[in-house]
């Protein structure tokens, strides 16, 4: 693992999809919290789980949508001890690979400071998660929410999106003033930049008009079109 703050550290890259979209790789994070250390996102490498155990292992482990699931949360929990976490409509989805000990359905917080928001549009059950540290800044994590691909900010476009439920997240996702975003996705791209509140709000611009289309060729949805991914921001 790399650590990229006084109490947060990012996972060594996974590359799951080489064939369809070969630059695009995937990161966990690991966030040390008074109240219980916390694994965010997907976290899948025995080095990087071994070097969270030296860091003193992790009360809980949340992702913020189900594509971060596969069968390296049991193996985190096994080793960690880490209660799993998800949105509960992402539930059914994960349970392919592993059943959640526990689920969120709307907007809370988490040990007085980890604020959960609800932000469906790449998935139903897709959420981020914010936190201010007490080392002066705050984290936004993203996962697929946008992203950034190959220079430039973007939003994931999969079957099961929803284009008026990412009007609304976008809305959402502008609200929050965050000083670094940390993505569980990225097309040729390291997983974490800081932001100012104006490069921010440039980033949600620039995403809604930069979709990366991953729907199957053969699932039209009709729904999606230019015009309506750029106007995601009104």
């Amino acid at each position: 693992m790399q650590q990229l703050y006084p109490d947060l550290w990012i996972s060594r890259p996974e590359f799951p999809n080489q064939k369809e979209e070969p630059a695009l790789m995937m990161h966990g994070f690991f966030l040390k919290h008074p109240e219980g250390n916390l694994i965010i996102s997907r976290i899948e490498n025995d080095l990087d789980i071994e070097e969270i155990q030296n860091l003193g292992g992790a009360s809980r482990h949340y992702i913020t949508h189900w594509h971060e699931a596969s069968v390296g949360i049991n193996k985190v929990r096994s080793k960690i001890k880490s209660q799993f976490w998800c949105h509960e409509l992402a539930a059914p989805e994960v349970s392919l690979f592993a059943i959640a000990d526990n689920t969120f359905n709307e907007d809370t917080t988490h040990f007085k400071n980890f604020q959960i928001f609800h932000t469906p549009g790449h998935t139903s059950g897709s959420s981020v998660f914010l936190y201010k540290s007490p080392y002066g800044k705050t984290y936004l994590f993203l996962g697929d929410a946008i992203c950034f691909m190959e220079g430039k900010w973007g939003v994931v476009i999969v079957d099961e999106s929803n284009v008026e439920d990412l009007r609304d997240s976008f809305e959402i996702l502008h609200s929050m003033k965050p000083d670094v975003v940390l993505m569980g996705v990225t097309v040729g791209e390291l997983a974490y930049i800081e932001v100012t509140e104006s490069s921010w709000a440039d980033a949600l611009v620039e995403a809604a008009a930069n979709p990366l289309d991953l729907r199957h060729k053969n699932n039209v949805l009709s729904e999606f079109n230019a015009g309506e991914i750029s106007s995601l921001m009104g």
